[in-house]
């Protein structure tokens, strides 16, 4: 009788995708900085503090375009293999650091906004 592989493939390939994820959240700097504002930043902030910024009901448009997102959202996604220079991926790594997001989430984020 043969054996059945796919299971532990499956639980093993389950268990390092948590281990990345919990590593990238581990890393990740999740507490926002309030240090380095800008003065349009600030601005927001002090009135935000004030008070001066109340709740108002989604407008039509823009449901339908949170829906959009949501479904964006809810897509299944697909490994995929891509060959870049080492050039062309350090200079990758650099601006998502700028973003401050991981090099894949910039990637699949630049290729979402240009497909």
């Amino acid at each position: 009788m043969k054996k059945n592989f796919s299971s532990k493939l499956y639980t093993h390939h389950e268990r390092r995708q948590e281990s990345i994820y919990q590593n990238n959240i581990n890393t990740m700097n999740i507490e926002p900085d309030f240090d380095n504002l800008t003065p349009e930043e600030q601005e927001i902030e002090d009135e935000l503090e004030r008070g001066e910024y109340v709740s108002r009901p989604a407008t039509e448009e823009e449901k339908k375009e949170l829906a959009a997102m949501a479904r964006y959202t809810l897509e299944k996604t697909r490994t995929i293999s891509v060959r870049l220079t080492e050039r062309d991926l350090a200079h990758l790594k650099v601006a998502a650091a700028r973003e401050g997001i991981p090099y894949q989430t910039f990637l699949t984020s630049l290729i979402h906004k240009n497909v």
